[in-house]
């Protein structure tokens, strides 16, 4: 039996995109940023340089389903309904 290639989800994606954005948008250094988030630069690193896993990978999974059934961007004050 020969493996599939399965399509890496859209969330895997998801916190390299922000910090990109993130970082583009400031101006900001990956220290700067890390500070602001609570962490240091290494921790943050190591969060985008892996895919999302545990409880963290859930909650990815469960905003994806949630944006895709709402249309809705969980993190706006009015999309809870």
């Amino acid at each position: 039996m020969s493996k599939s290639i399965v399509k890496r989800p859209e969330y895997w994606f998801w916190i390299k995109d922000w910090v990109s954005a993130i970082k583009n948008r400031t101006g900001w250094t990956d220290e700067e940023l890390a500070k602001r988030i609570g962490t240091g630069s290494r921790n943050l690193q190591y969060i985008v340089g892996r895919p999302p896993s545990g409880r963290v990978l859930l909650v990815f999974r469960l905003m994806a389903l949630y944006i895709e059934k709402t249309g809705r961007n969980p993190m706006d004050k009015d999309s809870v309904a």
